[in-house]
């Protein structure tokens, strides 16, 4: 079987997981350089748009708006959390990082998830994932997943790349 050119192999071809291309449900790529997006839910664009606008909350320091987005009893990493404490999380890396940026690459969306992959392009002034700033420039990315409950993030996974921080900082705080 072929589509746009590809040929998928019969093994994917009977995954639960294949889909066809078209009608509800069907995996859909958009795109460009930034912001790539693979949706293979009909309320797609919607929650898209709904964590976008959550970003933008966070890069205008909108903290103060965060209630909007964030469930009263979130889960971070599997434990809980609250909002009040996600927000001090945020405001706390804000001050560690006054410059930092949310630059969404990728986002995904499959029913009530949101996966996106963040670059951060920042300068730390204070110690930040337990490594002293070199007063330069640091790049890595966050690889992070949500689950939504109606409009408001309840659950959040998140990964970052300490490694590349490790690299860039040199070692670790004591």
């Amino acid at each position: 079987m072929r589509r746009s050119g590809v040929r998928i192999p019969e093994v994917a071809r009977s995954s639960p997981w294949f889909r066809p291309r078209t009608g509800p449900g069907a995996l859909r790529v958009r795109g460009g350089s930034y912001g790539r997006r693979v949706s293979t839910s009909t309320n797609a664009p919607s929650l898209e748009q709904r964590y976008r606008d959550y970003l933008a909350v966070l890069n205008e320091r909108r903290f103060d708006d965060l209630p909007a987005f964030v469930a009263d009893d979130l889960v971070y990493d599997d434990e809980p959390l609250g909002a009040a404490r996600y927000r001090a999380l945020l405001e706390d890396d804000v001050r560690r990082i006054p410059d930092l940026s949310y630059d969404l690459v990728h986002v995904v969306v499959a029913g009530d998830h949101v996966a996106a992959r963040l670059r951060f392009d920042c300068t730390p002034v204070a110690t930040f994932q337990g490594l002293e700033p070199s007063g330069g420039r640091v790049r890595f990315t966050e690889h992070v997943f949500y689950r939504f409950s109606g409009d408001r993030i309840a659950q959040v996974w998140s990964l970052l790349d300490v490694a590349a921080l490790q690299r860039q900082l040199g070692r670790a705080a004591r």
